[in-house]
């Protein structure tokens, strides 16, 4: 092969590598952004959980959930409050093809309806605001059945929103599995008392 032929290879293979790297190197930058979207999310979805837990757990004290005091009810407001889906509503408008991108995209898109619906009833009864909370928690017990959403790695996440160790993380879960099938996962009233029409889901 003279020089000219072996130039005219070089140049043909330089340029069909370019053509190949480029889109490799955009499919390699989405599949990062996409890793990073989900674990977002998944951290925003355990924070959620944990601070929509202390409702349940305000509504499953000594007193019950029909005497909840009026302090307590004032809290759990402001709790419902602050688990507005702002990571969601970034994700999902800015980021679109990032989050479509997400294997449990539609899992997370309804986790967040439920969620929008209880912060959206921030000022009704307690009651109210208590069975959106619930809502919250079907909608997430229903998912993590159906293997639609990654359990382990949302508990873990509100693990780490509640700063417990490892160690506690797995007595939790170890208390999990001899509990008769909890609403709320991974929390201090395992198997409590929940009122029936509280807990069903809607539609």
């Amino acid at each position: 092969m003279d020089d000219w032929t072996k130039a005219v290879v070089s140049t043909g293979l330089g340029f069909a590598a370019g053509l190949f790297a480029e889109p490799v190197k955009i499919w390699l930058g989405t599949r990062a952004k996409v890793r990073a979207a989900r674990a977002a999310l998944y951290s925003d979805m355990g924070r959620i959980y944990h601070i929509l837990s202390r409702c349940y757990d305000v509504a499953q004290g000594p007193n019950g959930f029909e005497s909840t005091s009026a302090t307590d009810q004032k809290r759990a407001a402001e709790w419902i409050a602050s688990s507005k889906p702002d990571v969601f509503a970034f994700y999902s408008a800015a980021e679109r093809a990032v989050f479509y991108g997400i294997p449990e995209y539609q899992a997370i898109t309804e986790v967040y309806a439920s969620v929008a619906d209880a912060v959206a009833e921030g000022t009704a009864s307690w009651a109210k605001q208590y069975s959106a909370v619930m809502n919250v928690f079907q909608t997430f017990d229903r998912l993590f059945k159906q293997g639609a959403l990654d359990s382990s790695r949302l508990l873990k996440y509100r693990a780490q929103h509640r700063e417990r160790t490892v160690t506690q993380l797995t007595q939790y879960h170890r208390l999990e599995e001899q509990s008769e099938d909890p609403v709320v996962r991974d929390n201090q009233y395992v198997g409590g008392n929940v009122p029936s029409i509280l807990v069903k889901p809607k539609g």
